[in-house]
């Protein structure tokens, strides 16, 4: 559980680079013409060895005066071949919409959308959908609950809840999302739902995503509507603990018309979906598809790293330097400790020498690790490097083993980068290395926290404030996330350092305060997000 809490705090808000999504080319599509009529059916979700739907009744009701949409249930043989179809039961079934629906096998409690006739939606006089449950006991459906998770005045529909039981991904029309209709997700905690969290602009935009699925692994299926086509199916793929940016699914599980509500009865065999599509029954028509062996594969594209080594006095190239590669695991890099960096030859993974230009090259990185660069004569340099397109060259500079930083002479007023040290003053360090999507201080990469270093010890009575800041790539809340680390992480150096805790605040301020045009959606180098990479210091008092 704490795992999964950790993991929602970032998960939809960052996007991986590197990997691409390969889909299975060998997908047959049929019509399950057994359920299908000249009405509408959709949006399959397994029960047991049965399967739930929404069909369109082909009656009007005595209480709207309108057709609605009612839950159905159809029986799965050996084959997994439709044989027969029913209404599901009174009890759920009422005289306005249900329907879709999740059945979690872990509760026997079956999540659905129905329609609410006592509420009204905001600037509308229509009646707004609100999730819902009832528990399935001895053949018998309970009286349906509202959920918790509803608000009033706004839609909730849609329920799709992981195989564990713990993640629900549901739709809704709440304030402040990115279109008329988002993806929120809420974790359960203590057999309680939690409050709804946006998934963030990986997943949601200007248009409207609904109808979720999430398959055994994690994997995250919705249907997102545009002019052109209609609504189409996408997929975000769970990968390493993040989801990627959505892709489409291929044809023939999406169309020129409209295609949505998938779900997957083995995520290698078979599945169900929703489509318009023309040659069907009429209106939505659920349809059956077939693959062989998988439906989309992950493949990471590496780029090859460039690691060039120099003197770092002369500048001059230094060939036939070993490089040591260690793997790390998300632990490791959970913070700063000072015992990473001292590599033990049994955990070496691999080794490297530059050539007479002094450089190496490290074929297919791994995503994190550890390089020690030894040369005759001077001191070793640690670096971790976390695997990003964007930085694709590490350039190294070596010190003589005798070489002794100039000490570094303070006196009233102090400058550390031509800046006065007063009480009030704010200190930009832009030279704390910190790689796109990391918080990891490199050793040997923070000479500016080291003359800061120097200086409380000199001034015992100095107080200081941290605050460290983002560029614009990424999400808001991910960069918020991000910065608090960054500052976390230079308050942990300082304390290695000898500096008390209790004379440094820190807090970060992700991506509030770009100091240049490289705002959200605005294309920049490299150098220009650096930019605005940054870690401040307040003097707070002397």
């Amino acid at each position: 559980m704490i795992i999964r809490l950790i993991i929602l705090t970032i998960l939809f808000t960052h996007s991986l680079c590197g990997q691409e999504v390969i889909f299975n080319p060998d997908i047959s599509v049929q019509n399950e013409a057994v359920i299908n009529t000249k009405t509408a059916e959709f949006s399959p979700s397994l029960f047991g060895d049965n399967l739930i739907y929404v069909r369109q009744s082909d009656t009007i009701s005595s209480l709207t005066r309108e057709m609605h949409f009612d839950l159905n249930l159809a029986g799965l043989n050996l084959q997994n071949e439709i044989f027969n179809s029913t209404l599901l039961s009174p009890v759920i079934n009422t005289p306005y919409h249900e329907g879709p629906a999740y059945f979690e096998t872990n509760t026997n409690i079956l999540y659905y959308s129905s329609i609410d006739p006592s509420d009204t939606i905001a600037q509308s006089s229509l009646p707004p959908n609100k999730l819902m449950t009832s528990s399935f006991q001895n053949g018998e459906w309970s009286e349906p609950e509202i959920s918790s998770l509803n608000i009033a005045h706004f839609s909730s529909l849609h329920p799709a809840i992981s195989n564990d039981g713990v993640w629900m991904v549901f739709a809704s029309n709440r304030p402040d999302g990115y279109g008329n209709m988002d993806l929120f997700m809420s974790i359960k905690k203590d057999e309680i739902w939690g409050d709804p969290v946006n998934l963030g602009g990986l997943i949601n935009t200007e248009a409207a995503e609904v109808f979720p699925y999430i398959d055994e692994n994690l994997n995250l299926y919705f249907a997102r509507k545009s002019e052109a086509t209609g609504l189409d199916i996408f997929l975000s793929v769970f990968y390493n603990g993040h989801y990627l940016t959505p892709v489409k699914l291929p044809p023939p599980l999406n169309s020129e018309y409209d295609d949505f509500g998938l779900c997957m009865y083995t995520p290698n065999e078979l599945g169900y979906f929703s489509s318009n599509r023309p040659k069907g029954q009429g209106g939505d028509d659920i349809y059956r598809f077939e693959i062989e062996n998988f439906l989309f594969k992950v493949e990471q594209l590496h780029e090859d790293l460039e690691i060039t080594v120099r003197h770092q006095q002369s500048k001059r190239v230094l060939s036939d330097a070993l490089i040591n590669i260690r793997k790390l695991d998300d632990l490791e890099l959970s913070g700063i400790d000072p015992s990473l960096f001292k590599l033990n030859p049994v955990e070496i993974f691999d080794s490297l020498r530059t050539d007479e230009n002094g450089i190496a090259i490290i074929k297919d990185p791994l995503q994190s690790f550890l390089i020690e660069v030894i040369y005759p004569g001077m001191k070793p340099w640690h670096k971790i490097y976390i695997d990003n397109a964007s930085r694709r060259q590490i350039n190294i500079l070596l010190a003589d083993e005798d070489f002794k930083k100039p000490n570094i002479n303070i006196e009233v007023p102090v400058e550390i980068n031509n800046e006065d040290l007063e009480v009030g003053s704010v200190l930009t360090f832009n030279n704390i290395f910190y790689s796109y999507n990391s918080y990891i201080i490199e050793e040997g990469a923070a000479y500016e926290l080291d003359a800061l270093v120097e200086y409380m010890k000199l001034n015992p009575s100095v107080n200081i404030e941290l605050i460290s800041h983002t560029d614009a790539r990424g999400e808001k809340e991910y960069n918020q996330f991000l910065s608090e680390k960054r500052a976390a992480s230079a308050r942990d150096y300082l304390q290695l350092k000898g500096i008390d805790v209790k004379r440094i605040k820190f807090s970060g301020k992700g991506e509030a305060e770009i100091r240049n045009h490289c705002l959200d959606g605005i294309q920049c180098s490299d150098e220009e997000h650096n930019f605005n990479r940054r870690t401040e210091v307040i003097i707070l008092s002397k």
